[in-house]
């Protein structure tokens, strides 16, 4: 993905979808439960989640942390997987960058190291003020 970007650069969303749980609540499960937001679905052993019929592709299970922290272990730069997040969005439909000074400060601080598959959330803030 990388690789190919082009002038627009790159930028990272999540389409992620609700999902059955699996047995026990962990997760989402696999085999052709019902979805939320699609009829019969699987998830196949390669994190694909697809129709049951025809196999196109339903979305994703993976939430933007996910992507964050995958993007920060390729690139080597959290911050840049973090721009991806971020402020490259938001110029790709033409807003200003969110983090100027005076903006609303809604915010995840969390913990993450060099080859973690997933970000680690430690606190949410919501307009500067750490949610409850």
């Amino acid at each position: 993905m990388l690789a190919a970007r082009r002038e627009h650069g790159v930028f990272l969303v999540s389409d992620a979808v609700a999902t059955p749980k699996a047995a026990g609540g962990a997760g989402p499960g696999l085999g052709g439960e019902v979805s939320s937001v699609g009829g019969q679905v699987e998830l196949s052993a390669d994190g694909a989640l697809r129709h049951r019929e025809p196999g196109f592709l339903a979305g994703s299970v993976q939430a933007l942390d996910v992507g964050v922290a995958t993007a920060a272990r390729v690139t080597g730069s959290l911050a840049g997987a973090v721009a991806f997040a971020s402020t490259a969005p938001a110029a790709a439909v033409g807003l200003a960058n969110p983090w100027h000074p005076g903006a609303r400060a809604d915010l995840v601080e969390f913990d993450w190291q060099p080859g973690d598959r997933e970000l680690a959330p430690r606190r949410v803030y919501v307009a500067g003020e750490p949610a409850a």
